[in-house]
Order: structure tokens, then sequence, then C-alpha cells
């Protein structure tokens, strides 16, 4: 049985702040991952799509719900799906 290498975080994290860019019209440089994606006012049509979106970039099968979550942030996430296995059960 071949292990799976766990994504690299900070390609995680580069992805879902160009993402997150696109969707609200930000400039991805000028935004902070450590802030809770509260402050990004995503919808839950936005967090289905980010979500699908992540699991066809990196096979990461991820809860829609993780980014509506208050007080979860960009860096939280890239840190918590870095340790885990593509394949894992949703987050």
């Amino acid at each position: 049985m071949t292990a799976t290498v766990p994504p690299d975080r900070d390609a995680l994290q580069q992805w879902m702040m160009a993402y997150l860019a696109t969707i609200c019209g930000f400039a991805a440089d000028a935004m902070d991952p450590g802030q809770p994606l509260a402050g990004y006012d995503l919808d839950s049509v936005d967090a289905v799509e980010m979500a699908l979106e992540m699991e066809k970039a990196f096979g990461i099968a991820l809860d829609p719900e993780t980014f509506l979550e208050s007080r979860n942030s960009v860096s939280a996430i890239a840190d918590t799906l870095a340790g885990r296995n593509a394949g894992s059960p949703p987050v």
C-alpha cells in the first residue's frame, strides 16, 4: 500500500486565497490568510463551489460548512488539510 503525500500547505493556502479573491473581488495579495472567513461574507453557494473546486484541484473532499464557520481562516484550513491524506473523510 502506498501512502498518499499530504498536499503542500502553501499551495493550499495560495489556491484558497486566489479563489476567494476571485469571488470576493479583492486582490489576493491584499488579503490576510489569518482573517476569519466570516469577514469575506461567503454564502452557501460560494462554499459549495469552493469545496467542489478544491476537490478537483487537490483531491480533497471538504465539507462546504468548513468555509462558513465564522472562526475558520484560510491559514487554519490549510494547516489542517496539509496534515491529512487526500481521500480522507471530509473535514
